[in-house]
């Protein structure tokens, strides 16, 4: 290929991807400085439309071949459209590009059904480096499986020797266009970005480099789910030097390229930024230069200052009213994130996408971004800014503390030095304490980081050393300052401080290891907080009376708080125990109310729900017209308790009381409304209510993205729910199961691995690819995955001790299962524990029972022993009408029904295996719809007997040796 058509090559998918007007002034100026370049640049966008062929345009360059040659080979090309290639059947031209054409094309074979982009090589343009180009693309999509990346389904060679590869057909436009015409807002545009990141990082864990990364590879689905795709100049991180760049974006490519810089990470992040400063402000960091023309190294103009020159069309698609306005939400943060990716030095652009990601999530969270967490005003601004609510609450507090100083609230204390000294404190705090927190209830900024530290400074200059108590309290105060501005260590040390000056006094030094405890909590620093608390306890003895009550409370809830977080169970709950009856005894009805409300919760992460149940039944009775916060609370644990139970129709009253009260006090639009609705959605999907549950859920997460955006804990509360919609009700596995992913690392990201929400979700997850089963080629890879996740869960459980029965459950379920790591003697074995948790912690009709016969039965058939089998699954279908969740009896009906037909036919009843496989079609259709997933299912096996007298599906299951293994003892419940 000749080095100016290969140089003109590198340009043009730049510059067919710009806007006419754009692309008009940028050939203008290519002219200029480079005439040759400009006219073998010209001739290949007039190829790309048809009005020119490449040979007619380059006379001078031709390899003997005519005019009419390339014309015959551009029919040649078209020729391709109803031809096959492997299975797949080419339908339409979707794009042609530099180096290749895209087809839709279908699924021919009768396999199943499915639509894939199909990308080949254009003919015209074919040598050994873009051939080698393209295998590399499809090589290193190979690697890739990412719910954002558009990833490999298939691939080959075609008759004429050039390769060709399938990948997920993706029906979106481009991200800023998908922006832009639907005048998305910063927040929803964040989140495109946030999964871009999410995609970039994924890929280069996998030491993939994508290597052009542009709005016009990034498509968005109507649903806002984003698709990387066009990976034709990626490389793989391994291959240092050796990967040879055939082409460039000019004008998204980072700048150590034009000089010959090796594929790195680097590149990636600058070319994200680019696409972050296109998205959020509507410009490029700096002016569209070619690499010939730029003489020296590009600095990125902030995006504030773009935004405020911005177009009125650009200001109107972002949805601000004014350029200012735009201009003033993308200063600070923002501005210095894509600062940061496109700097013109690598080793100050950010090492890695995923820490683009967790700035972006701070800023969304209103956090302190990691670039600016060495700045005391920014970082309290940031407090401020999600923590109003709070702050006011603070600055009523150390307002009454002025108010109150002159004493320190210590009347029964009339020394006259300790009076003293405590008016000296008084006005040290309402000169600088009072200032500070008042002030943030304005509009004013300032640094109140800064002022506590002052405070502090000015409170040692005083001579307080005879007046031990009054300092004290001084630095207890100071301590719970910190602590409101998160910075825990510091405020643990004054605390520290605080409690060792009252050694030896009794007010004073428990109500300090009160507050020490409760920070070393705050700070997962259990083991000390529970020295702390139980030597505070030791302290105070016996003593009684009104004074010692409160501390003694508080130290009681910090460690049992202490010792639940060293897993430490038994005790927690003890000492929990033994925190509500003084709060009895003392009479303190919303101490006890709190202190049920938390117990019932612990008593339901140990599956201990009818003594749960109680608790919070009672903390809610309490909470009656006296909290309604504790009292909320309570009603959305026992909402979930309830769900556990299998009590459906009392668990969805119980979330509809709560979103009444909730709709009534906060109004429709407050997050704990969202959280409501939500949680409605929960109890709603196990009763079958699709409708219902499909409203309530997105009247919820509507109001938690407007709030908390979308990489929240409790908008991945409102996935977990929509993913179980999408893959039972609605028949979308692919879909529940994208969903249940992203879910689960929102949750892992801002929860960690072992919070109760994360392993909830990730059962949930590995509940979903272990039912992935339309994708014959991937079966083992899903299972596999799933495989280690169960695995992962019951390791948490033994580590926490805490019961993990439906993971192993649905693990022995898996390895029953036909693929590769199935293994019918683990799942025996597993199975015997699971009959013990049966019996252990759920009650008669419970849904858990009704599983663990249904994998005993399914053990039965794997191991030949069709007659028990029969009866195993006979005795389910009759039972499954008992069952309390409807969308279980639903998928356990056409479970049974399925495996009796399977187990008939191997038994060589044909008419028995058909009069099943129609009962389930009837049942499926009556309960589904007679286009969901489940329903077509049915009817595939239906024509299968008829065509075939067998079904392929339970055929398998004879070829399989027999494992030989005995049967496992029935639940006391099952007997």
């Amino acid at each position: 290929m000749p080095e100016i058509l290969a140089e003109a090559l590198r340009l043009f998918d730049h510059y067919v991807d710009m806007p006419v007007a754009e692309r008009a002034r940028a050939l203008k100026q290519l002219k200029v400085v480079r005439p040759d370049l400009h006219e073998a640049l010209a001739a290949l966008l007039a190829a790309d439309k048809g009005a020119q062929v490449l040979d007619a345009a380059f006379p001078a360059i031709r390899t003997g071949k005519t005019a009419d040659d390339a014309e015959a080979r551009r029919a040649a090309a078209d020729a391709r459209l109803g031809t096959l290639l492997g299975p797949w059947r080419i339908e339409e031209t979707l794009a042609t590009g530099g180096m290749g054409t895209i087809y839709r094309a279908s699924r021919a074979d009768g396999q199943y059904r499915q639509q894939v982009a199909l990308k080949c090589i254009r003919a015209e343009l074919s040598s050994p480096p873009l051939i080698a180009a393209f295998l590399s693309e499809r090589n290193n999509l190979a690697h890739l499986d990412h719910p954002h990346i558009a990833m490999l389904i298939d691939g080959g060679i075609e008759d004429d020797g050039h390769p060709w590869f399938a990948m997920r057909h993706v029906e979106g436009e481009p991200i800023d266009q998908w922006c832009d015409e639907r005048h998305a807002g910063l927040r929803e545009r964040i989140g495109l970005l946030l999964q871009l990141c999410d995609a970039v990082g994924y890929a280069h864990r996998k030491l993939v480099l994508h290597q052009d990364i542009k709005p016009s590879n990034l498509l968005v689905a109507g649903d806002g789910q984003l698709q990387v795709i066009d990976f034709g100049l990626s490389s793989m991180l391994d291959e240092g030097a050796r990967a040879r760049r055939i082409a460039v974006s000019y004008g998204h490519v980072a700048p150590e390229v034009y000089r010959g810089g090796e594929p790195s990470v680097a590149i990636d992040i600058h070319a994200v930024g680019m696409v972050m400063y296109r998205l959020l402000c509507g410009e490029a960091p700096f002016p569209m230069r070619l690499p010939h023309v730029a003489k020296a190294p590009l600095v990125p103009v902030p995006m504030e200052k773009l935004a405020a020159n911005a177009s009125g069309s650009t200001v109107r698609a972002s949805g601000h009213a004014t350029a200012d306005a735009l201009a003033a939400e993308l200063a600070g943060d923002l501005s210095a994130i894509a600062a940061k990716c496109v700097a013109a030095d690598p080793a100050e652009r950010y090492t890695s996408a995923d820490d683009i990601a967790k700035d972006l999530r701070s800023y969304l969270a209103q956090r302190p971004i990691a670039l600016r967490r060495d700045e005391p005003f920014y970082r309290f601004d940031r407090f401020l800014r999600r923590n109003r609510a709070l702050v006011v609450v603070v600055a009523l507090a150390v307002c009454l503390f002025v108010s109150g100083a002159a004493f320190f609230a210590w009347k029964q204390q009339h020394a006259r030095a300790e009076v003293a000294a405590t008016e000296t404190v008084s006005r040290l705090f309402e000169s600088t304490m009072g200032t500070a927190v008042l002030s943030g209830l304005g509009e004013t900024r300032f640094s109140s980081m800064d002022l506590i530290a002052r405070t502090e400074g000015q409170l040692r200059l005083l001579d307080l050393k005879a007046q031990p108590r009054v300092l004290a309290r001084a630095l207890s105060v100071l301590a719970k300052n910190y602590a409101v501005l998160g910075e825990y260590d510091r405020a643990r040390r004054l605390a520290e401080e605080a409690s060792t000056l009252v050694q030896g006094t009794d007010g004073p030094q428990i109500e300090n290891a009160a507050v020490l405890a409760s920070l070393l909590n705050a700070e997962a620093k259990h083991a000390e907080a529970g020295e702390v608390a139980a030597k505070g306890l030791r302290d105070l003895g016996d003593a009684a009376g009104a004074q010692t009550a409160s501390p003694r409370l508080r130290l009681l809830n910090e460690l049992a708080i202490a010792q639940w977080g060293m897993t430490n169970r038994t005790a927690a709950l003890s000492t929990l125990d033994s925190a509500v009856a003084f709060a009895r005894k003392t009479g303190d009805t919303e101490a006890v109310a709190a202190l049920l409300s938390m117990r019932g919760f612990w008593l339901s992460r140990l599956y201990r729900r009818a003594r749960a149940e109680q608790d919070l039944d009672e903390a809610i009775a309490l909470s009656k017209d006296r909290d309604p916060t504790t009292g909320n609370e309570a009603r959305i644990a026992l909402v979930r308790t309830l769900i556990a139970m299998d009590r459906l129709k009392e668990a969805v009253a119980v979330a509809e009381s709560l979103l009444q009260s909730r709709r009534r006090t906060l109004g429709e639009h407050h997050p704990e409304t969202g959280r409501a609705w939500i949680l409605l959605a929960h109890g709603q999907f196990f009763t079958g209510k699709e409708k219902e549950s499909i409203d309530s859920l997105a009247r919820g997460e509507k109001i938690i993205a407007a709030t908390y955006g979308t990489r929240h804990p409790e908008y991945a509360d409102a996935l977990w729910t929509e993913s179980n919609i999408d893959s039972t009700l609605r028949g979308d596995r692919e879909t529940g199961l994208a969903k249940a992913g992203e879910a689960l690392r929102i949750l892992e990201a801002t929860l960690g691995d072992s919070h109760d929400m994360t392993m909830r979700a990730k059962l949930n997850v590995a509940n979903k690819l272990a039912a992935m089963s339309e994708d014959p080629k991937r079966i083992h890879a899903f299972k596999k995955e799933a495989v280690t996740l169960y695995e992962d869960l019951l390791r948490l459980g033994e580590v926490q001790r805490l019961p993990q029965p439906e993971a192993r459950l649905f693990y022995a379920s898996l390895l029953l299962d036909r693929y590769e790591g199935g293994d019918p003697e683990k799942a025996r074995k597993l199975l015997e524990q699971c009959a013990r948790d049966a019996d252990a912690y759920f009650g008669p009709g419970d849904s858990y029972r009704f599983t663990v016969r249904y994998v005993r039965a399914k053990l039965a058939y794997r191991n030949k022993d069709y007659a028990e089998a029969e009866r195993l699954f006979e005795g389910l279908l009759a039972d499954a009408k008992d069952m309390r969740r409807a969308v279980s009896a639903n998928v356990m009906t056409h479970n049974a029904l399925r495996y009796l037909a399977f187990s008939a036919v191997l038994s060589g009843r044909k008419g028995e295996a058909r009069a099943y496989l129609q009962q389930a079609a009837a049942a499926d259709e009556k309960a589904f719809g007679k286009d969901h997933r489940i329903t077509l299912g049915i009817e595939r096996l239906l024509d299968e007997l008829e065509r075939t007298g067998t079904i392929q599906e339970a055929e398998d299951n004879r070829a399989r040796p027999s494992q030989g293994t005995p049967a496992v003892p029935a639940a006391k419940s099952a007997r």
